[in-house]
């Protein structure tokens, strides 16, 4: 799997006849934070929707109400392969770095899971 220079997986990959497992996890700050004006969030949103819709992409959203979490850090992505070890990239304002020792894969994955770990938003 092979990802841009600033560590996104590139939109191809998610779109091909047989697409990865791709799980999003996004603070819904980022969601609602007006940057770009409202026809760029407009089409960010689109196409997350679309995105979606396709098999084996899910997009999951903390609520504002969960506080502190793992990704208010920077963001990351885990890459996991069938028969090899895990990948972490981790992002910053500064640069990129990519993670593959095993204890620190196995610190990303715990404070990750505890990120999903909240109760649901009840929609009226």
């Amino acid at each position: 799997m092979a990802f841009d220079r600033q560590g996104h997986l590139p939109r191809l990959v998610l779109t091909k006849p047989d697409p990865p497992m791709f799980l999003a996890t996004l603070d819904e700050a980022v969601l609602i934070r007006p940057i770009g004006g409202p026809q760029v969030m407009r089409k960010q949103l689109e196409q997350l929707l679309e995105l979606v819709q396709r098999p084996r992409i899910t997009i999951q959203v903390i609520p504002l109400e969960v506080r502190a979490h793992a990704g208010l850090t920077g963001a990351f992505v885990i890459a996991s392969f069938r028969g090899s070890p895990d990948i972490v990239y981790l992002e910053t304002a500064v640069e990129g770095q990519i993670v593959n020792g095993p204890t620190e894969i196995e610190t990303l994955l715990t404070r990750f899971g505890r990120a999903l770990c909240h109760r649901p938003r009840r929609w009226p």
